[in-house]
């Protein structure tokens, strides 16, 4: 999993895409390859460090990756010339840990409910 946010991270900083990896964004996915990945690499950062971080900083977490998923998008805007950001990317990102909090509350629901029995 470390490999795959490490991977997911350096990605932003290099001329890496879908087409160098040998994928066809307009048909990997049903044309949205790249929402896919957005959406994998937050819902997985989500969950994992969900998992293996205290309870007592989950908030922060979350702080933090919503900061990062919109904010990653802005620098490939703004200040990266190989790269381009976009909202739709932004909002996959943020909807990918939504998603990913939402499973990980759900999972907690879980434990606590089949603990009482």
């Amino acid at each position: 999993m470390a490999l795959v946010l490490t991977l997911g991270v350096l990605s932003l900083f290099s001329n890496v895409g879908l087409g160098s990896l040998g994928i066809n964004g307009t048909t990997f996915f049903y044309g949205h390859g790249d929402w896919f990945f957005h959406f994998a690499l937050f819902f997985i950062a989500t969950c994992w460090l969900g998992l293996f971080i205290p309870k007592d900083y989950a908030h922060v977490l979350w702080c933090i990756l919503f900061v990062c998923g919109i904010a990653s998008e802005l620098v490939q805007h703004f200040y990266l010339v190989h790269r381009d950001g976009r909202w739709g990317d932004a909002v996959i990102n943020t909807v990918a840990i939504l998603i990913g909090i939402l499973c990980l509350k759900g999972i907690a629901v879980y434990k606590a409910r089949s603990s009482e029995y």
